[in-house]
């Protein structure tokens, strides 16, 4: 009897270690779901190869290109990005304090209504803000609350190329 306890402890201790060895391969050794960054998983436009060889298919990708920035707690994400013309930029407020997305030379603007007092009026956690860029050029961008469109603080810029 004691060696059928044996046998059957064993054999419980054997199957514990196959159902560990086998768990789901969405799951961390935590046991906890695996986290996936959908930013990471698609490539951004300008990791996408360009196909210049239909013209069809080149107008379809400038339509559809769009690039994309965060706003965090006092940064932009990237601070420079560079696109072609025809894409679009879409910033995402992740960060918890309020937030705009206003261009230096009043092109355009997420929140004109935004500042320290009245930050009902700014991009707050979660909202986003996009804008085309059709033109070829610099476009130098700053919030509201925590930069100045000389340069100062919270900025960034946007190169658009031809």
């Amino acid at each position: 009897m004691t060696l059928k306890l044996g046998i059957t402890a064993t054999s419980l201790v054997l199957l514990l270690l196959a159902s560990a060895c086998g768990a789901n391969d969405d799951t961390q050794s935590s046991g906890a779901p695996e986290q996936n960054d959908t930013e990471t998983e698609s490539p951004s436009p300008d990791e996408q190869e360009e196909d210049d060889t239909d013209a069809e298919d080149d107008d379809t990708d400038k339509k559809q290109a769009t690039k994309q920035a965060e706003v965090i707690d006092t940064a932009f994400l990237p601070k420079e990005l560079t696109i072609t013309a025809g894409s679009t930029v879409m910033w995402k407020q992740t960060g918890r304090q309020a937030h705009s997305v206003s261009s230096s030379d009043g092109d355009f603007d997420s929140s004109p209504d935004c500042s320290a007092l009245e930050p009902e009026g700014c991009l707050g956690e979660g909202d986003s803000f996009s804008h085309d860029f059709d033109e070829p050029g610099t476009y130098d961008y700053f919030c509201r609350i925590h930069g100045l469109p000389d340069g100062t603080g919270m900025t960034g810029t946007v190169t658009v190329k031809g």
